[in-house]
């Protein structure tokens, strides 16, 4: 059985798909609606990429990182081989009983597939990724007809990638900390009041952990400044890597750095709070040969449903905390008895009673 469609169906189809890539607004929009597009409208039995590291998406840190739906839908492969392949088959089509071993199909595909099509995708003249239709026999003279289309459907993608990345980059450098690579303090305000109102909404719980470097000046002097520079790092590096994927943490300000924990308490606070210090001290910063000494100091507050509150009064509350103990010398995570006003709230504010210290 062959594919019966008219060559001006065919243009429809990829008249569709270039219109559902033109409303992406990211270098992995791009990727995700051009995967969806080709099993809707190319209806071939498989679809999935071969990244090479020099896929210009933000989110990815080849290849240890990467959105979980292109995780799941990719192989990862150097340029070299990549390249090779599509050398060997300058029309994008490979059939399988070429070569039965082949390092870009996946597992699960080979005994249903008797072919693939090749899209390459380029950024900045160099191959990023290869996308794979996986295809019966039956649809073997139907590639081969409309190869010219896919090559103008690669040349759009591979121009849509550029402009968007650009794009990215402008979002990335508006969003992250350059130096630490944390979201910066404008999001995290913002990420904070859409928590809040998560909670009130769904009747939700909240923590935050304002951290601060102890004598990070102190730090700066002795060992300078590129050292200071990598102890912050250092600290977003641990931080990543001991927390929830739920949890968030942000850089603030110069030294000091703020953690969201939904749905966690205050003992969970404290909780997290001791398991982060445990971290650094078992993963300790290595400069220049040396170990730096490096502890922090956590100052929390909680989301109290009975008053209403916003991110800068929750924040002002766990920075009183961290003042608090740093001003004590002491390493527990507190909880004030003290009650900020509330703003706009017409909630009556719950008694000291109901606070409760906390020591780690």
């Amino acid at each position: 059985m062959t594919i019966d469609i008219t060559f001006q169906e065919t243009q429809q189809i990829f008249f569709k798909i270039d219109a559902c890539l033109l409303t992406s607004n990211s270098s992995e929009g791009l990727l995700k609606r051009l995967l969806q597009a080709s099993l809707k409208y190319f209806n071939t039995e498989a679809a999935w990429y071969t990244l090479t590291p020099h896929i210009p998406i933000s989110s990815i840190n080849f290849p240890t990182r990467v959105p979980k739906w292109l995780y799941a839908h990719s192989l990862f492969q150097t340029e070299s081989i990549v390249q090779q392949l599509l050398d060997d088959n300058p029309n994008g089509l490979h059939l399988l009983r070429q070569q039965k071993q082949l390092c870009i199909i996946p597992t699960k595909y080979i005994n249903h597939i008797d072919g693939i099509f090749m899209l390459p995708i380029y950024f900045q003249e160099k191959l990023v990724a290869v996308l794979n239709l996986g295809f019966k026999k039956n649809k073997l003279h139907w590639f081969q007809d409309v190869s010219s289309l896919f090559n103008q459907l690669a040349t759009k993608v591979s121009l849509l990638l550029s402009l968007l990345n650009k794009h990215d980059n402008l979002q990335y450098l508006a969003q992250r900390d350059p130096l630490t690579n944390l979201y910066n303090r404008r999001v995290m305000l913002d990420h904070i009041q859409n928590e809040l109102t998560r909670c009130e909404r769904y009747q939700a719980s909240l923590a935050i952990l304002f951290i601060d470097c102890d004598d990070f000046k102190q730090i700066n002097d002795q060992f300078g400044h590129d050292c200071g520079d990598a102890v912050l790092q250092h600290l977003a590096y641990v931080f990543q890597k001991t927390l929830r994927r739920s949890d968030q943490a942000f850089r603030y300000a110069g030294d000091e750095f703020v953690i969201t924990l939904p749905n966690q308490s205050m003992k969970d606070a404290q909780a997290v709070s001791t398991r982060l210090k445990k971290a650094i001290v078992k993963e300790p910063l290595i400069y220049q040969e040396r170990a730096i000494p490096i502890s922090i100091s956590c100052g929390a507050a909680i989301y109290l449903k009975d008053v209403t509150w916003n991110a800068e009064i929750l924040l002002n509350q766990a920075d009183q905390q961290l003042l608090q103990q740093k001003k004590n010398k002491i390493s527990p995570l507190i909880s004030s008895s003290l009650m900020p006003t509330p703003i706009c709230s017409t909630k009556q504010p719950i008694s000291n009673s109901q606070n409760h210290s906390l020591q780690c």
